[in-house]
């Protein structure tokens, strides 16, 4: 399938490879509230800006409450401590090896992205999101759920929960794979045979948040931690359904799209 000619790049990647090491060379401004410390560069550090006493407070704000919404949507009672490092943007590419947007080492509770990135959330905590939803679910998932063994449950609940890709909607995505005929299936998802991180993201995350709706998020946090080989065999087992007619049911949905 052709997608690189029929669908365009329509923004910078938000989600970095998480293998890159993040450079936390100091300095660092710490500021702690609830759940989370936030590291930001002191004003003045470089050519971009670096966040304010108000950016900062509405950055922690935010992500304390994308905690809580996150809780909510797992049906968890996450309340670790999380620590984020906000680079400026002008120093994010050799720090972080992304433009826009970073990562998260959910191992050691830990995000790492660049200040002055602007999401456009389907259902926003706030109107005007700095680092979003979709690292804090990774976190989240792993301290709760566990270990995801599949690119298509981590990724895809990650992008199920947070509601974009690049610096738009998944919806829109959908849009134009849809009008385009250029679907994939779960099938397709779960082996991942070189799609596009363009089409896998938005994808397996549209995919996923229809398997929460329909099968609900208890059966689908069972599912998350299953790997490859058993997959079709755990999806069968916990949902009643088969994989096949999963399957159908998806891509019948996908024609329902508005």
């Amino acid at each position: 399938m052709d997608y690189i000619n029929k669908i365009p790049m329509l923004v910078m990647l938000v989600i970095a490879l998480c293998s890159f090491k993040a450079d936390t060379t100091g300095p660092w401004i710490q500021t702690s509230r609830e759940n989370i410390t936030l590291f930001t560069r002191p004003i003045r550090y470089s050519t971009s800006n670096s966040p304010d006493s108000t950016a900062i407070s509405q950055i922690i704000l935010e992500q304390n409450r994308v905690i809580d919404s996150i809780n909510i949507i797992l049906n968890v009672k996450f309340d670790k401590k999380v620590e984020i490092f906000l680079f400026n943007q002008n120093e994010a590419t050799t720090k972080l090896g992304t433009e826009n947007g970073g990562f998260c080492d959910s191992r050691k509770n830990r995000i790492y992205f660049a200040f002055g990135t602007s999401l456009d959330q389907e259902k926003p905590v706030e109107k005007t999101f700095f680092v979003g939803m979709h690292e804090m679910a990774h976190i989240i998932a792993h301290n709760e759920i566990g270990w995801a063994k599949t690119r298509l449950m981590r990724e895809g609940l990650a992008n199920a929960i947070d509601g974009t890709y690049g610096k738009e909607a998944i919806s829109k995505w959908m849009n134009g794979y849809i009008k385009n005929n250029l679907i994939v299936s779960p099938k397709e998802l779960l082996a991942d045979t070189d799609l596009p991180d363009r089409v896998f993201y938005p994808q397996s995350g549209y995919f996923t948040k229809w398997l929460i709706m329909k099968y609900g998020i208890e059966k689908i946090k069972e599912i998350y931690i299953s790997n490859s080989r058993e997959f079709v065999l755990h999806f069968e087992k916990i949902t009643g359904d088969s994989f096949e007619s999963m399957n159908e049911k998806y891509l019948h949905y996908c024609t329902t799209f508005n």
